[in-house]
């Protein structure tokens, strides 16, 4: 007998279980959110933003920021003339 109850009440469980989690996929405003974060994650992955130009300013004439520092192969503590790099992270002091 208590066998007979514990199966049924196993089967009750289980199926609602089952009625909430399939009303809960068909409810509307789990729709409107699912659809919200949809958009939120296309919008993010959109890769045609386009940024503002920024002007890059190089010094001329040997030294300064775009260029580095060219180190002589015969002693690595002497280096000679900078050379340009194009990158404004390099930077060679005058010598």
């Amino acid at each position: 007998m208590k066998k007979k109850v514990m199966i049924a009440a196993a089967i009750a469980v289980m199926a609602g279980a089952g009625a909430y989690f399939g009303n809960a996929s068909n409810s509307p405003s789990s729709d409107g959110r699912s659809d919200l974060l949809l958009e939120n994650a296309e919008a993010l992955s959109d890769m045609e933003i386009e940024l503002p130009e920024v002007p890059i300013f190089c010094n001329a004439g040997g030294y300064g920021r775009c260029w580095e520092p060219w180190y002589k192969p015969v002693d690595i503590l002497i280096y000679g003339p900078c050379r340009y790099t194009g990158y404004t992270s390099d930077f060679c002091g005058s010598i």
